[in-house]
């Protein structure tokens, strides 16, 4: 049997977010290779290319998702806007959670990256249900691609 390993949950998020992009009217395409610092390229209607840095990861024991925004292995380096301009969070809510019927998409643009990670989680879950994630304000934020 094949394990899912983190390479396997990055593909799955990449095809996600380009689905959801082709589901708004968006042109999708991939750089060949592992060498460029984004993931994927859109068109809006507009005409306006964005390189994409998708991200995900897996729900912690306290219900929230941690995801850094950096590149490398051993040595972490963070994204520049030189190297793509927005970034966009796949979290599996709806697998995680009974009451959460649909994944969420949190649309980030490289300007506004202050830290290099951030914790995500839907409303009223968490370690503690009654704060409001920090990134919320992120969450399908779509006119970013605009």
């Amino acid at each position: 049997m094949l394990e899912f390993g983190n390479k396997d949950q990055g593909v799955t998020a990449e095809l996600a977010v380009a689905a959801e992009l082709s589901r708004r009217g968006y042109i999708v395409a991939w750089p060949l290779g592992d060498y460029a610092r984004y993931d994927i390229i859109s068109t809006a209607p507009s005409g306006k290319l964005q390189r994409i840095q998708v991200k995900t990861a897996t729900r912690s024991k306290y219900g929230t998702y941690r995801i850094g925004f950096v590149r490398g292995s051993s040595q972490k380096i963070k994204y520049t806007p030189e190297e793509c301009d927005v970034f966009i969070v796949w979290l599996q809510y709806d697998a995680d959670y009974d009451d959460q019927f649909l994944p969420a998409f949190y649309i980030i643009p490289i300007a506004e990256m202050r830290r290099s990670r951030g914790t995500f989680y839907p409303p009223g879950k968490g370690r503690y249900p009654t704060w409001v994630c920090a990134n919320e304000k992120y969450r399908d934020k779509w006119d970013v691609l605009q």
